[in-house]
């Protein structure tokens, strides 16, 4: 002990705001009066209400918690980093169960000076916090904002700019868009923008010259779609968009753009996009080939949808330009349709430029709907069954027009997931593995392949593959029921 009291004041100071939760610097602060006035000086406290009255649920209420943070806060020199968060035990929430705006009010203007970063949990969506907003903005130096459950239906008139604010994340805020598109235009050093299942906004427009990161998150079970985005940020790297109906922006310098549920397109060319992600439901396939032409120098593609009907893609036209791509995922609704590679309107047989497949399709014969021939496999695949022969007899001639012209010279890195193991699925990997010059690693993911009779094959063509590509690293996850 007599080592540690050899410490210097900043030192001790320094460990001591290292200190998790407010508690902590509490029972230090009590050991002796050189520690009480150190403690004075931390520059960082944590109040979580699960942490202060973990085995007292009965007392976990926000006057509680309000009397914990007046006496040890007030106490301060000021603080840096201040985190207050109070959770509600109870639901539904008791009414008024939150924390008194005055006391908020007194928090804020002690640390007004000092504080660079503002964590505060709570649970009041029914008045609006003007007051604390307005206090707020007298934090000069505030740089990293987080408040949840807030209520901000507007700005108040009197409100200052916050210059210094960088990074913003309202969390289950109630907020509309004109009071968000207030507050982001005091906000001139905006850096970061993120919403998480807010409701109150229908079409939020954010001007922030300054703006590189804007998020968008959303539970479709919480709150309603946000029927659109429009985001006038030059500087905008990074959009990641949740239940959001329809983005428009003009920034050109999006390099990342992350998409869940289906978003509407209306945005230029991005030429600087490298990565694209698409998850979740209620695609539709112009929307998708319309992101993908957006970024033709895209190096990440990552597309796990749902669509809302299934119609083949032609590959070569939905892939062929991305000729820097690296990193592929495709998930296994979106590989199914892209097991009907080829469409034509005519009967003709067209043969592909390998000369090794050869490919059907017949518009006046309404009973066979696709006739597919591969000359490594031997095989036929029909939706309703018939042969060649019959096809070539009905008047279908054989053409050596080349219709596989996919090429993905960059491409390193394949994951696919597939549900039916069939010929047809191992045929479309092949093609990958011969137009994908630069391929190391495929990983054929069939946790979900399901249990009927043509995927019996399966694992024999999947082996065939590696022995026929010895250069790439082909992974498969087996289904849970082969375990």
């Amino acid at each position: 002990m007599a080592n540690f009291d050899s410490l210097p004041d900043g030192i001790l100071c320094f460990i001591f705001s290292k200190l998790d939760l407010a508690q902590a610097v509490a029972r230090c602060s009590m050991v002796c009066q050189r520690w009480r006035s150190i403690c004075a000086s931390v520059d960082t406290l944590t109040f979580e209400s699960f942490q202060l009255f973990e085995n007292t649920a009965e007392r976990r209420k926000a006057s509680c918690i309000e009397d914990v943070v007046s006496r040890m806060l007030l106490k301060t020199n000021g603080v840096r980093n201040l985190k207050i968060t109070y959770h509600p035990v109870v639901w539904p929430w008791i009414h008024n169960d939150h924390f008194a705006e005055v006391k908020v009010c007194t928090w804020l203007q002690h640390v007004h000076a000092t504080l660079e970063r503002l964590t505060l949990v709570d649970p009041n969506l029914a008045s609006a916090q003007h007051n604390r907003l307005l206090y707020l903005s007298s934090c000069k130096r505030l740089q990293w904002l987080n408040l949840c459950y807030a209520f901000i239906p507007s700005l108040p008139p009197l409100c200052n700019s916050f210059g210094m604010l960088k990074s913003c994340f309202l969390d289950l805020v109630v907020i509309t868009d004109s009071a968000l598109a207030s507050f982001v235009q005091l906000c001139p050093s905006l850096d970061s923008l993120r919403l998480n299942s807010c409701t109150g906004l229908q079409s939020p427009h954010i001007r922030a010259p300054n703006l590189r990161c804007l998020e968008f998150m959303s539970n479709l079970g919480c709150v309603e779609p946000i029927q659109k985005v429009y985001a006038e940020a030059p500087n905008l790297q990074r959009v990641f968009l949740s239940y959001v109906e329809e983005l428009r922006t003009e920034g050109e310098g999006i390099s990342e753009l992350e998409l869940l549920c289906h978003v509407k397109p209306s945005v230029q060319l991005l030429p600087l996009l490298s990565s694209l992600y698409m998850h979740g439901y209620m695609w539709n396939l112009e929307s998708i080939y319309e992101y993908i032409r957006l970024g033709p120098s895209m190096k990440v593609l990552h597309i796990d949808v749902k669509l809302n009907e299934k119609r083949p893609v032609e590959m070569d036209q939905c892939f062929g330009h991305l000729q820097d791509l690296k990193t592929f995922y495709i998930g296994s609704e979106f590989f199914e349709v892209c097991s009907c590679i080829f469409t034509f309107t005519s009967a003709d047989v067209r043969e592909s430029s390998s000369s090794t497949c050869f490919y059907f399709s017949m518009a006046s014969f309404p009973s066979v709907q696709c006739v597919y021939m591969n000359m490594d496999y031997y095989f036929l695949c029909f939706e309703y069954g018939s042969c060649l022969m019959q096809c070539m007899q009905a008047g279908a001639k054989l053409t050596s027009t080349s219709v596989f012209k996919l090429s993905l010279p960059m491409l390193e890195d394949l994951t696919v997931a597939v549900t039916r193991g069939n010929k047809q699925c191992i045929t479309i990997l092949a093609s990958f593995l011969r137009c994908s010059s630069s391929l190391k690693r495929l990983h054929v993911n069939a946790e979900s392949l399901e249990n009927c009779a043509e995927n019996v094959s399966f694992f024999t063509h999947m082996l065939a593959l590696q022995r026929s590509y010895l250069h790439v690293e082909i992974l498969l996850t087996c289904p849970n029921s082969l375990l």
